[in-house]
């Protein structure tokens, strides 16, 4: 077994109970927790989405190889919990952006059914994207200010999501009494992960790579290399090189939340009040009513 996949492997061997839920978007992160825990536990995946949902034909590819179990929403299934989300975010963090309250729903419904099947911990595969610059974010600051300013980029977002920004996810998971973990950030296994070179990491060059590849400006990209490369071993090729999408938008959550918002006529209302983001306007005068 690939050095990357040993290294995971006891970190989710360690996460695992007998019985273990799984968030399952059917990208390469969560499904790499998937088939390992399928290992040491019995494992229910759950994927979250609208019916049209672009995770949810990924994530059929491997539900032979555990439990899974598809949660579909409806725009009312999501209106209906909106009362009981954002409390929650705002507690956490402050705020109720519409990016995160479009990525916390799927986490939510994933540990509401959970919760329904006696499960009392769940694992989900947040921490590549920061470790491994799986974001689009990181790719002007490599661009134009190299590996080096990289590299600290990656450290400090990969140890502000291990010691902040995970809370939320905690606490969406905990409403239902279900322990959040999250093998990638592990202590040991950030250890292991900062310690690859950046440039087996995020690839950038003007050479052409032998793999999948997108490109940037004049270069030639492939984030998250170093999972990609050790995740061909356990993994679907199609599911490995996936383009990357946000939970939020895999789930196909935020054009719900969307579609509510201009429902409800916000966005005459922000066009009204001469202001921007209808969307948040929503969310914020909803969770007003909370």
């Amino acid at each position: 077994m690939d050095e990357f996949l040993k290294k995971l492997d006891a970190s989710v061997a360690k996460a695992c109970e007998k019985k273990t839920a799984v968030i399952f978007s059917g990208g390469i992160d969560s499904s790499l927790l998937a088939v390992l825990a399928a290992e040491h536990c019995s494992v229910t995946a759950y994927t979250v989405g609208v019916e049209e949902a672009p995770d949810i034909p990924f994530a059929k590819q491997l539900g032979s190889r555990f439990g899974h179990e598809i949660i579909k929403l409806s725009d009312d299934d999501i209106e209906r919990e909106l009362d009981v989300i954002l409390p929650i975010i705002k507690a956490t963090e402050g705020e109720v952006s519409p990016v995160r309250v479009g990525a916390e729903f799927p986490s939510y419904f994933a540990a509401k059914a959970a919760h329904e099947d006696g499960f009392k911990v769940v694992l989900s595969g947040q921490g590549p994207d920061e470790m491994f610059g799986g974001y689009a974010r990181y790719l002007p600051v490599l661009y134009e200010k190299g590996y080096k300013e990289l590299e600290k980029l990656l450290e400090s977002d990969t140890c502000d999501l291990r010691d902040r920004i995970i809370d939320i996810d905690r606490a969406v998971c905990a409403h239902y009494g279900l322990e959040l973990r999250n093998p990638f950030l592990s202590d040991e296994f950030i250890e292991y992960g900062l310690s690859i070179p950046v440039k087996e990491r995020l690839f950038m060059d003007t050479k052409k790579p032998s793999c999948p590849y997108e490109a940037y400006k004049d270069k030639h990209v492939v984030r998250k290399l170093c999972e990609k490369k050790a995740a061909e071993e356990i993994l679907p090729k199609e599911i490995v090189w996936r383009p990357k999408k946000a939970a939020q938008y895999g789930s196909g959550v935020h054009k719900a939340l969307d579609r509510l918002a201009r429902k409800h006529g916000f966005k005459e209302k922000a066009k009204k009040a001469g202001a921007d983001g209808y969307l948040t306007m929503f969310l914020e005068e909803r969770l007003a009513k909370c």
